[in-house]
């Protein structure tokens, strides 16, 4: 048996990018997946900002993987958001799924790409697959057609790979159909349903937000892994809340 520490974080575009990694430092994770992570992005003054490449920098016993879920080139630039995998073990193999469609650039929250970002990690001789999302946003975070899809298309490329991790901002509150769907496939290990989001005021489109009061931020695992403890962070230098695990690997 191995046990170590998994951390999940959705960045809020890297909006306090030194803070984040402190905190992060600070729970010592041997794993840790992050959502919106972005380089050059137009908000925040991170214009000039390479977060994944801080990170790298921060993190130099790690390997980073990154895949954006909106992108372009402006003249020499990269502007990009997306999700990000960090491990301190030794990364065997890695993947990037688009399942809903090609990358490309909007600032629509609801009709920007979506992928899964894998890994294949080596835990003292053991396997393990780690993945992390971003599902599509949807006013109250309601079921939509789109996110049934998401989570079916997701549970197709997950289903074989064991044992497994899959983390990240599914968008979805814990009674939603996205995560009943998933949680039969993979087991959810926050049954107390603790909120992680939202820190500061939302408003998008109509839907507006001023509490921490919705649960969006999941970590699942599959049979072999077992979840020792587990915590939300209380901190307000993103929207979101992390979670921090401590995992058993059989």
């Amino acid at each position: 048996m191995t046990t170590f520490r998994f951390l999940t974080f959705n960045l809020w575009y890297g909006k306090n990018w030194k803070k984040e990694i402190d905190l992060i430092k600070g729970q010592n994770p041997d794993i840790f997946v992050l959502q919106e992570v972005t380089k050059n992005f137009p908000k925040f003054g991170l214009n000039n900002i390479d977060v994944f490449h801080e990170f790298e920098n921060a993190f130099p016993d790690f390997r980073g993987i990154i895949a954006p879920i909106t992108y372009k080139k402006e003249r020499d630039r990269e502007i990009f958001f997306g999700n990000a995998i960090f491990s301190k073990f030794s990364v065997l193999s890695s993947n990037i799924h688009y399942y809903l469609k090609p990358l490309d650039w909007t600032d629509d929250y609801e009709r920007q790409s979506r992928n899964l970002v894998e890994v294949k990690v080596e835990i003292n001789g053991q396997k393990l697959y780690v993945f992390t999302t971003h599902f599509t946003y949807s006013p109250a975070f309601a079921d939509m057609p789109i996110k049934i899809e998401e989570a079916e298309k997701v549970i197709e490329i997950i289903k074989d790979k064991q044992p497994m991790i899959i983390a990240g901002d599914f968008n979805s509150h814990f009674k939603s159909e996205v995560i009943k769907k998933i949680d039969k496939e993979v087991s959810y290990i926050d049954k107390e349903h603790n909120p992680t989001w939202t820190k500061h005021p939302f408003s998008y489109k109509g839907f507006e937000e001023t509490e921490l009061k919705w649960k969006l931020d999941y970590i699942f695992i599959s049979e072999r892994l077992k979840c020792k403890s587990f915590k939300t962070i209380d901190t307000d230098i993103s929207d979101h809340l992390p979670i921090v695990a401590e995992l058993e690997l059989n």
